[in-house]
């Protein structure tokens, strides 16, 4: 689910634009969303991607005035880490020890991106087992499950890549 808040004092309209696993998603009702001043309004992101097996990435643009888009998880996740600007390099806020990570990255961009993935641990750095040499198509997401490199021990995350990309963790686990 995707939140979109109006934080001005005027009109709002919102396009978003879905990437998934296979590129972008066309989906009836991710054009030309309407808010009103200071209205909130919740974004059932599973309607307009429907049959779209995977992870979503979301582009939002407004034609007019200013919102805030906020993403909601729900299930067996425990922690996300929140996603930030598209980069080349990004550290990632660390998971706890017994977690089960899982990286989404997605790549907004119109070339073919490669990712390579380091884990830090009090015990020291090494890129875990998936975490070398992913590649994601233009204008999709991959999702990459990094539990079964990193031992079940607490640490965090170094994303680089050749583009700039967007990387969000996503930990569950025992809490």
């Amino acid at each position: 689910e995707l939140r979109l808040t109006n934080t001005d004092s005027s009109d709002a309209s919102v396009d978003l634009t879905l990437l998934g696993p296979d590129g972008e998603v066309v989906g009836l009702g991710a054009r030309g969303i309407a808010l009103a001043p200071g209205e909130s309004r919740p974004v059932a992101l599973s309607v307009i991607a429907e049959g779209v097996d995977g992870p979503l990435g979301v582009e939002w643009h407004t034609t007019r005035g200013r919102v805030t888009a906020t993403g909601v998880t729900t299930g067996d996740i425990s922690h996300v880490a929140p996603s930030a600007p598209a980069a080349d390099v990004q550290v990632l806020p660390g998971v706890r020890e017994g977690a089960t990570p899982t990286l989404v990255l997605v790549n907004p961009q119109v070339d073919r991106a490669t990712v390579h993935v380091d884990f830090h641990s009090p015990t020291g750095t090494i890129t875990p087992e998936g975490g070398q040499d992913i590649s994601i198509p233009p204008r999709s997401v991959v999702s990459v499950d990094l539990s079964a490199g990193t031992g079940g021990e607490a640490g965090a995350f170094t994303v680089e890549s050749d583009l700039d990309v967007v990387a969000t963790l996503y930990a569950g686990g025992e809490a």
